[in-house]
């Protein structure tokens, strides 16, 4: 677990219960050696053996670029676990605003994995 801070979101990697979260802000300003860790080594080994369901929470209020490019990098992954060998994964994609919201929308686009829509400010 990372703890939030101004620059990175808090990340919950959970290989007992199949979880990984993603909240708060995320413009590190070096993406790969925070996000490397988290996807390369983390969700490599937690792939060898995943629990089901496989679920991804994305709770980002903003997020840049490269950011971006990792979150695509971890709904690859998790989309082959869903397609390839055929387990449960379920992402629940958390937005306060449009932009958000629209991201997701084009994330799910390049992706088989389902998608949940959750509205923040309904809740």
């Amino acid at each position: 677990m990372l703890q939030e801070t101004n620059k990175t979101p808090f990340v919950k990697c959970d290989p007992i219960i199949g979880v990984i979260e993603l909240k708060g802000r995320s413009i590190p300003e070096n993406a790969t050696s925070f996000f490397s860790p988290i996807v390369d080594e983390w969700l490599e080994n937690y792939l060898q053996n995943p629990v089901e369901p496989t679920t991804f929470n994305v709770a980002l209020e903003y997020f840049n670029t490269s950011t971006s490019m990792w979150i695509l990098r971890i709904l690859k992954k998790l989309d082959s676990l869903f397609l390839n060998k055929n387990k449960k994964v379920v992402v629940n994609w958390h937005y306060t605003d449009e932009d958000i919201l629209d991201s997701g929308v084009d994330f799910q686009k390049v992706v088989s994995v389902p998608f949940i829509w959750i509205d923040i400010q309904k809740q």
